[in-house]
């Protein structure tokens, strides 16, 4: 199912590239160092999955300043370093992340100097996104959409420098957290807590609950690290659930194999 979801959304999301639109520019991040020279270095994932980098001296280029006109300034390098494509899959999910971004702008906060800067955006229908930045200013767009897609820049991109991981003047990243309390679930007693399992089907719906004889292991100890996927899953899901000493429902929990499902996608659980 969560395949067949996969290459429903890859198929939305490249409609407009299938009817002959030309090719933009999903996210991009860069670095300049004008302390201590002119560096600049860029890199950027295109709506085919292509990866770019770009390395130089802003003195060598036009690198301009305005968003739209960086966005036709890495269409047209032609001298830009290929780093390989991205999988149908991780592009599917990459374009649905950037679709449940929320607007607004997270602020920026002076952190060093001479240390240059790192930015990091997505593109949406023209309009630049900012996911985070670091270095001599820094910020951080808290969306767990955003957080994934920028983490992502820094894993595709290791040449573009940041400062990634160094507090004070990166973003802090997701931080992780049990299952119950990131669904919400504070204070609830479950020590005396009696747990069942069902499976999901998308056609058949809900299966037998089946008890289980104690509570399951990612409930006891797994901590949820970030934002997987922004799709669903419409069935063949594994629904838990934990009652008290009365029969009652305490919570419940659904996950499609190791992730986390949510109302705004599925989370990884380590």
């Amino acid at each position: 199912m969560k395949r067949l979801l996969v290459m429903l959304m890859a198929l939305l999301l490249t409609a407009p590239a299938l009817a002959g639109t030309e090719r933009t520019i999903l996210l991009y991040t860069d670095y300049e160092q004008l302390g201590w020279g002119d560096a600049l270095q860029v890199g950027w994932v295109d709506s085919e999955g292509g990866m770019w980098l770009w390395e130089g001296h802003a003195g060598e280029t036009d690198w301009p300043d305005a968003r739209d006109e960086k966005t036709a300034w890495m269409l047209s390098r032609t001298d830009a370093k290929s780093l390989g494509r991205l999988s149908d899959e991780a592009l599917a999910n990459l374009k649905g992340l950037i679709l449940s971004l929320p607007d607004g702008r997270p602020s920026w906060q002076a952190a060093a100097c001479d240390a240059g800067t790192e930015e990091s955006y997505a593109l949406r229908d023209g309009a630049a996104i900012l996911l985070g930045g670091s270095g001599d200013d820094w910020c951080e767009n808290t969306d767990p959409s955003a957080q994934t897609l920028y983490l992502m820049l820094r894993e595709c991109f290791p040449g573009v420098k940041s400062y990634w991981g160094e507090k004070g003047m990166s973003p802090k990243g997701f931080q992780a957290v049990s299952v119950p309390v990131f669904c919400g679930y504070w204070g609830t007693d479950f020590d005396d807590g009696r747990w069942t399992r069902a499976e999901l089907d998308c056609e058949a719906g809900l299966g037998e609950a089946v008890p289980l004889d104690a509570a399951p292991a990612w409930f006891v100890s797994g901590m949820v690290t970030g934002k997987a996927s922004s799709m669903g899953a419409t069935g063949n899901t594994t629904i838990y659930t934990c009652y008290d000493q009365d029969g009652l429902p305490l919570a419940s929990f659904e996950f499609y194999g190791d992730l986390l499902v949510r109302s705004d996608g599925m989370y990884d659980v380590k």
